[in-house]
């Protein structure tokens, strides 16, 4: 091997090492897709020097952190998702209690409707949450109303 092309080879490795320091210090600081990034730009490198097995071996290592960050994010958004659901299921149980608290008050005033109307929306309500079973337990006290207000 000419001078040339050691002094090429040793260039490269040097390139190499840097890059995979910055990989190393991306993963660790955890921005995944950097250090992907760079593993990749270190396997090119690698392959520019000869070095296949590790080329394969890094950029093997690039997509393991691209599959590991989507995973991190589909999990960030499913939790997202939870918690906005979650907020949602209160707003609406509160919405319930609203909705009940009016309809007694009717019922002791006997707007026998008027305390059907409310069972029926507090069952609606229920039926967002899916919760069927209290739903229909709600459409049939409204019924009764309904029936009674007759």
């Amino acid at each position: 091997m000419g001078k040339k092309k050691k002094d090429q080879k040793s260039a490269l490795e040097a390139e190499r090492k840097k890059v995979l320091d910055e990989a190393k210090l991306a993963e660790d600081e955890f921005r995944l897709l950097d250090a992907a990034r760079f593993y990749k730009l270190a396997s090119n490198l690698s392959k520019d020097i000869g070095d296949l097995e590790l080329a394969r071996e890094l950029i093997n290592k690039a997509n393991e952190l691209k599959n590991r960050e989507s995973r991190i994010r589909n999990k960030v958004k499913i939790e997202k998702q939870r918690l906005k659901a979650a907020k949602n299921i209160g707003k609406l149980e509160i919405q319930i209690n609203k909705a009940l608290e009016i309809a007694e008050v009717a019922i002791s005033e006997n707007r026998w409707v008027d305390a059907s109307k409310f069972y029926n929306l507090a069952a609606k309500y229920a039926q967002e949450m899916d919760e069927n079973e209290r739903s229909k337990a709600f459409k049939k006290k409204a019924i009764d109303l309904a029936q009674r207000g007759k």
